[in-house]
């Protein structure tokens, strides 16, 4: 029913149609000898009407209201017959039962709602000046530690649906403006995504949307109820009233930042070379009824169960984890050192072993994942290809000789197949410590998907392989 209330109320007819009608009605008026019964007419109306809507609807391709189709372009309407009276009272009494079924009107592109992904179509409209300042940054006080999460936590994917109903206050619909973000924020051309970070007792812990248009992006945190955290403290940030609610901005390199708490939503937008989105999104925030709301994202999708435990010796570990069994060491050249082990476990997302080993300035750790529905391993380094992984064949700066598919795996992290691991693959992923010795960093994936990370100094090239061969199972 809906459906057809919607369907019956966009209907219009044509203007040629319109008048035609019109003349009918006064040919009606001169016919007092006449005597056509009001459900009759009735009937006719009903007719006239059904054959107008069908004649006349049209759509907008992109459910914006510029983008709607006008109605001298539409196809002339059906002539319609001047019935009899006795024809009319007869087609009155079959045209008078509802239909059966109404065909819904279909759009000429469907709105994906369910995309977490998309492009943004609706043409940016740029605020008027509102005087906004962005002061450059010479100092901010770090603040990083208060990112951490929550053991526990976790992240779900946002649909298209749900970032729309973040900004339009309301659930998106796909056959009207709503299916798209609001032109006032200015996002047309930008592609985004987003996700909400849930911690372990099921509460929305942050929401945290994504925009990238070419050299262009930005990145913007939404909490409830409080400010979202950011890496730092800004004392030298600008700060201006607009209707009641205090906006913090400032600038630092090519980036300009907006903070504010509309309605209960603390908002943070960090945009890079284009600071319009800033301006914009405080513009939308600020208005008197701001539609932006979390309130549909506040219970999450699903809660995942999560447990940990920790140990004190290799030992409790072996009685305790037996899924880990096949990847213990059986014996380690640092037995004596300071030991520590945590194990994390959340259904369906992780399942996390950490092993740890202490003595002075020397750490020796070793995180054992197992694989999970879904995820994605990182890809291994081809180990006949050295210039994707040996940092000895690129000078300093790092940033302007290592290429850019080769960073992570060179200056950061490689991943290698277990059993391309040789000796010289170890030393070359050497590195002298500044507290003297050599300190080790690779991970390793097995053919079953299980990803080793190791992060050793303190022993020889010789027992990093040792110790690899044990906890991957090639041990020789």
């Amino acid at each position: 029913m809906d459906n057809y209330k919607h369907y019956m109320d966009r209907m219009e007819p044509s203007p040629a149609l319109h008048q035609r009608l019109m003349d009918m009605q006064s040919d009606q008026r001169h016919r007092k000898n006449q005597n056509i019964p009001w459900k009759a007419t009735a009937g006719l109306a009903a007719c006239c009407a059904l054959v107008l809507g069908l004649a006349g609807y049209s759509i907008s391709r992109h459910f914006h209201p510029s983008a709607a189709v006008p109605l001298d372009t539409q196809q002339p309407a059906t002539q319609m017959p001047v019935s009899t009276p006795a024809e009319t009272t007869q087609n009155a009494v079959t045209t008078l039962e509802p239909p059966t079924e109404m065909p819904v009107p279909v759009p000429d592109i469907v709105v994906d709602l369910s995309a977490t992904s998309f492009t943004v179509e609706h043409p940016a409209v740029p605020p008027e000046d509102n005087g906004i300042q962005y002061p450059a940054l010479s100092y901010t006080i770090d603040g990083a530690p208060a990112l951490a999460l929550m053991e526990g936590s976790h992240g779900e994917d946002l649909t298209r649906a749900d970032i729309l109903q973040i900004f339009w206050g309301v659930v998106p619909d796909p056959y009207k403006e709503t299916a798209d973000m609001p032109s006032e924020l200015c996002w047309e051309g930008y592609t985004v995504q987003g996700s909400a970070t849930y911690l372990a007792d099921g509460s929305l812990y942050q929401v945290g949307i994504s925009g990238t248009k070419g050299a262009q992006s930005f990145s913007l945190s939404l909490a409830p109820d409080t400010m979202p955290l950011a890496c730092g403290i800004y004392p030298e940030s600008a700060v201006q009233e607009i209707h009641g609610i205090t906006v913090r901005t400032h600038a630092y390199g090519d980036n300009t930042e907006a903070q504010l708490m509309p309605h209960s939503v603390g908002v943070r937008m960090v945009s890079t070379g284009d600071p319009t989105v800033c301006n914009a999104l405080i513009a939308w925030a600020t208005q008197e009824d701001c539609p932006i709301s979390l309130e549909h994202l506040l219970v999450p999708d699903f809660l995942p169960f999560w447990k940990s435990a920790e140990y004190a010796s290799l030992a409790e570990v072996r009685a305790a984890e037996a899924d880990f069994l096949p990847w213990l060491p059986a014996d380690v050249p640092f037995a004596d050192w300071a030991f520590t082990a945590r194990m994390t476990w959340q259904e369906d997302m992780e399942h996390t072993l950490f092993l740890r080993w202490l003595r002075g300035y020397d750490s020796n750790t070793i995180t054992i994942s197992l694989p999970q529905p879904g995820e994605d391993l990182p890809v291994p380094v081809d180990a006949g290809n050295p210039a994707s992984y040996d940092r000895r064949l690129y000078d300093q700066p790092y940033s302007e000789t290592v290429p850019e598919e080769y960073w992570d795996s060179v200056v950061n992290t490689p991943c290698f197949r277990a059993e391309d691991i040789t000796l010289d693959i170890i030393q070359i992923r050497g590195f002298s410590k500044d507290t003297g010795g050599t300190s080790y960093r690779f991970q390793v994936l097995t053919s079953d998907g299980t990803l080793l990370s190791y992060s050793l100094s303190g022993i020889t090239a010789e027992e990093v392989l040792d110790l690899v061969r044990q906890t991957t199972g090639l041990q020789q």
